[in-house]
């Protein structure tokens, strides 16, 4: 338990050492952040299925009036965009992507843990923070810099403490666990 603690403090003080920014990161999230945008996203878990629609896309489809490709595709043209704001989207790759296109400009797909999307931007909106609320936003966007920094240094970091380690599974201990609950929630259920 002691080196569990100790490895965490470590990790701790060597991560918030390293989390460093100059100013133009700083910038470029504090205009990114100025801007809300607007956008619809296709969804699929085949990527021949996305990337087939994307193909008929570039190829002049309308984004809302193309005929769905297969049941793997998830699109509703009658829904309203969804917004994003700096710092909602986990990947900062997906957030490149949507700041640096064009107003109506579509993403090439992107995949992502849930499946392949591809992103419209419809229309980017001005965020512009009262007086009282400017000092609020640039803290909120430091603490989004700041948390970005610190998962990929500490990726980075535990990536390298790690490299060597090696874990076993005993099979028939899991196989144990698995049994017992097993039949624990079946015991549940039927109560």
């Amino acid at each position: 338990m002691k080196n569990l603690y100790v490895r965490d403090e470590l990790y701790k003080k060597v991560i918030s050492s390293m989390v460093k920014f100059n100013k133009k990161e700083i910038q470029k999230a504090l205009d990114r952040s100025a801007e809300s945008l607007q956008v619809k996203i296709i969804v699929s878990g085949d990527s021949i299925i996305i990337f087939k629609y994307y193909d008929e896309l570039k190829n002049g489809a309308s984004f809302d009036s193309l005929e769905k490709i297969s049941d793997l595709l998830e699109y509703d043209s009658n829904k309203a965009p969804i917004k994003i704001i700096f710092g909602q989207m986990r990947d900062d790759y997906f957030e490149d992507t949507l700041y640096n296109k064009k107003i109506v400009n579509i993403s090439s797909p992107v995949k992502t843990e849930g499946g392949w999307l591809i992103f419209k931007l419809i229309r980017i909106n001005s965020q512009v923070p009262s007086n009282a609320g400017e000092v609020e936003s640039k803290k909120a966007v430091m603490d989004v810099l700041r948390l970005r920094k610190s998962r990929m240094i500490g990726i980075k970091y535990l990536t390298n403490f790690y490299k060597d380690a090696n874990a076993e599974i005993n099979s028939t201990l899991f196989l144990n666990i698995v049994q017992k609950v097993s039949t624990a929630l079946s015991e549940k259920e039927s109560l």
